[in-house]
């Protein structure tokens, strides 16, 4: 399924179901992604982040930047529009990543003013995400029948996450309004475990299954959130769970001649869920027959920063 409009095939899970477990990883095992209802965050925390967001991108980019990107060890900070590729072609958006500071040699650094005063209501939405985080990964052990169903949450407790906000700007130049498909955001899978993510009613986000060559939409699905692996679990899992690509994009409308048309700006609210940093992702945990040789969780998510962020 390919065409721009279409319903979503992502598999929906209801987190109050007694099945769910099963239902999920069997999403994992197969597409990479699911939808998450009934899952527990606040429809007022929620929101926060998008708030956030309306918020900090709309200040001056001078003032964005002196919360600058700082490192990818601490992947903290603002990283500015087209700074950030998957590819030989920058992204069409500019982010800001927010740590767990507490017991952290890094801080995130903050504005001076005008998000720093929604700073506790942030904190307050990233331990939401990483509670539920924490959920799926029980869930994911109980419904892969490992022998000790915590596993992945004894070492994936520590909040080495990062929430990120994503803002991709409206466009105005003609230049976007002549491919009929823009991509906003490259093909790419995610680093980390999972992503735990939010989409505004814009949308435009799609994947593509591994081997095939269709792209699948996956429309916003109100008071929901979209749970995808990613390439740390997939590793991790020899393969069992899959990281999927997927790319953001936008249909330009090529009958509508208008000179005054804009592509119109889109937010989304990113929770990347990582394993402890000194966690060693060992596949024969999983596998008699290994795929990957053991790495340790920070070298690994490091290692793939340093690929796609432009210092």
């Amino acid at each position: 399924m390919s065409a721009h409009g279409q319903d979503s095939k992502i598999p929906v899970i209801d987190m109050r179901k007694e099945t769910s477990a099963i239902d999920l990883v069997n999403a994992f095992e197969t597409i990479g992604f699911a939808t998450l209802i009934h899952h527990g965050v606040d429809d007022n925390a929620m929101q926060t982040g998008f708030d956030a967001s309306s918020r900090f991108f709309a200040l001056p980019e001078s003032t964005k930047m002196e919360s600058r990107y700082q490192s990818h060890s601490s992947n903290r900070g603002y990283i500015a529009f087209q700074t950030e590729a998957h590819s030989a072609t920058p992204e069409l958006k500019e982010t800001f990543d927010i740590g767990w500071d507490e017991g952290s040699e890094f801080d995130t650094p903050w504005p001076k003013s005008e998000l720093l005063e929604m700073k506790e209501q942030l904190m307050n939405y990233f331990t939401a995400c990483d509670a539920l985080y924490l959920r799926v990964m029980r869930l994911l052990g109980e419904g892969m029948k490992l022998e000790d169903p915590d596993f992945f949450v004894k070492r994936c407790n520590e909040k080495h996450c990062n929430l990120r906000l994503l803002h991709y700007p409206e466009l105005t130049d003609q230049a976007y309004q002549q491919e009929p498909v823009l991509v906003r955001g490259g093909r790419h899978t995610d680093f980390g475990i999972i992503t735990i993510l939010q989409q505004d009613s814009v949308g435009g986000l799609r994947l593509q299954k591994r081997g095939e060559t269709e792209w699948f939409p996956v429309p916003p699905m109100p008071n929901s959130f979209l749970v995808n692996v990613g390439d740390m679990l997939q590793r991790w899992t020899n393969d069992r769970l899959l990281a999927t690509p997927h790319q953001v994009v936008f249909f330009n409308d090529q009958d509508n001649n208008d000179d005054e048309k804009v592509i119109p700006e889109r937010f989304s609210v990113a929770f990347f869920c990582n394993a402890n940093k000194e966690v060693v992702l060992d596949p024969a945990a999983f596998s008699e027959k290994p795929k990957y040789e053991p790495m340790k969780a920070i070298d690994y998510i490091t290692g793939r920063l340093a690929d796609t962020i432009t210092m």
